[in-house]
């Protein structure tokens, strides 16, 4: 995998997906190919939808847990979230 900078826990983390996607893939060199895609790809994602992730939290700050419509409100209305 080419992203070095990791924290820990993260080596056993990968160890867990790499064994699973071992079962998807013909080698160990496409088992890393495919998380290396699959990291890029939701780091990808976190990028595009970062207020979305810092709404949810700031309800999660709040709240401590939110179910599906809470959370689905505090993407949709930030501000009106926090404060229910």
């Amino acid at each position: 995998m080419q992203y070095r900078s990791v924290r820990a826990g993260f080596w056993q983390d990968y160890q867990n997906a790499f064994d699973l996607a071992s079962w998807f893939c013909s080698s160990p060199e496409a088992a890393d190919a495919f998380l290396n895609y699959l990291f890029f790809r939701t780091r990808d994602l976190i990028d595009t939808r970062w207020p979305e992730v810092e709404a949810v939290a700031e309800s999660l700050v709040i709240k401590r847990t939110l179910h599906y419509a809470d959370a689905v409100t505090a993407v949709k209305h930030p501000m009106n979230a926090i404060g229910d």
